[in-house]
């Protein structure tokens, strides 16, 4: 089933210096993922507001996929010496979720510094279950869900560019049905998560000294977590229940390479893949990524810079996921591409 999604909005930028436009568009996901995204000045507040939606060839309800559409956008401001000389916060708050950062140390300047980190998604975050038929997502379960973290991690220069993170979290998970949800459906119960988080990130990018976009170089995230919970309901659909195991180690990685090509267009290869045990299922079956215990998610961009604030990006993409069959005895394993 065929879907088209389109993403117009427009945003205020507000820069200690006029003219310099934001290079990346900040969201939940890659601000818990990314340690040391390179932004276009070192304080910012940045509003950004539109549509979202999608546009299904040909309907199916049954299946969610559907005609829709809904307003967009975030808050994120980054400010330097909040608290001291050396510290730094990161503030943002959107439709995707809440994310807020402080950083007592310089990690430019200094090998060693400490990060706490507030976040989580109170709003429009919900649970998919299902499995493929063919390329055709059947759902089993769907419920809301809302969740929270806290974590210190204590950071260190393993040589230039490459810096690890590594320290303690703990948690909280809540789900609840809503009108969709199938009365035999078991909603897991609430619980409380806790354990560490290891973070590396190595980056090489170099950026456009007129644009600020990044020209050439890379940058690698990698992430694992060691996750313990005190849930013990088994929870699905008839045939399909079991319950979270009490220990979770999961994974997975973020990469952009940027190849130029001209003096006005770049090559820019995007790829995000995790993996999960089969039976974390909260994990496999969040809606925020693909649905699967392991995908790999891949996008090749041309990006065409038509001025030092304008640019044109076509692109192709592709997924690989790999989710339970439908007996849930055994794994399938789908592609699927777009434009």
């Amino acid at each position: 089933m065929r879907s088209v999604f389109f993403t117009p909005c427009f945003a205020i930028l507000c820069l200690a210096l006029p003219g310099i436009a934001q290079h990346s568009l900040p969201n939940y996901r890659d601000l818990t993922i990314t340690r040391h995204r390179p932004w276009a000045m070192k304080e910012f507040l940045e509003f950004r507001a539109g549509l979202l939606g999608s546009l299904a060839e040909g309907e199916d309800l049954a299946r969610f996929v559907e005609d829709s559409d809904g307003f967009d956008g975030h808050v994120f401001v980054r400010k330097n010496n909040v608290l001291s000389n050396s510290d730094r916060v990161d503030a943002y708050i959107g439709r995707d979720g809440f994310y807020a950062s402080l950083i007592n140390g310089d990690p430019v300047r200094q090998p060693g510094y400490t990060r706490f980190e507030f976040h989580g998604r109170q709003w429009g975050h919900f649970i998919r279950e299902g499995f493929y038929q063919s390329d055709k997502f059947i759902p089993t379960g769907f419920y809301n869900a809302k969740d929270w973290r806290a974590r210190i991690l204590f950071a260190t220069t393993i040589q230039e560019g490459f810096r690890g993170e590594f320290g303690p979290f703990i948690g909280n998970n809540e789900f609840s049905r809503n009108e969709q949800t199938d009365n035999n459906f078991v909603i897991p119960d609430d619980y409380t998560t806790y354990g560490v988080s290891l973070r590396l990130e190595e980056n090489k990018l170099s950026t456009d000294p007129a644009s600020y976009l990044p020209q050439k170089g890379f940058l690698l995230s990698l992430w694992m977590d060691r996750e313990w919970n005190d849930s013990n309901v088994q929870f699905g659909s008839l045939g399909r229940r079991s319950s979270l195991p009490s220990v979770i180690t999961r994974g997975g990685a973020h990469l952009e390479y940027y190849i130029p090509q001209t003096q006005t267009g770049t090559i820019i290869i995007n790829a995000d893949a995790a993996m999960s045990p089969d039976d974390d299922r909260i994990q496999i079956y969040d809606s925020s990524k693909p649905i699967g215990e392991t995908f790999v998610d891949i996008r090749v961009d041309y990006r065409i810079l038509l001025s030092d604030s304008w640019s044109f990006i076509p692109g192709v993409r592709g997924q690989w996921v790999i989710v339970a069959d439908e007996f849930n005895t055994s794994t399938d394993s789908e592609i699927f591409w777009g434009f």
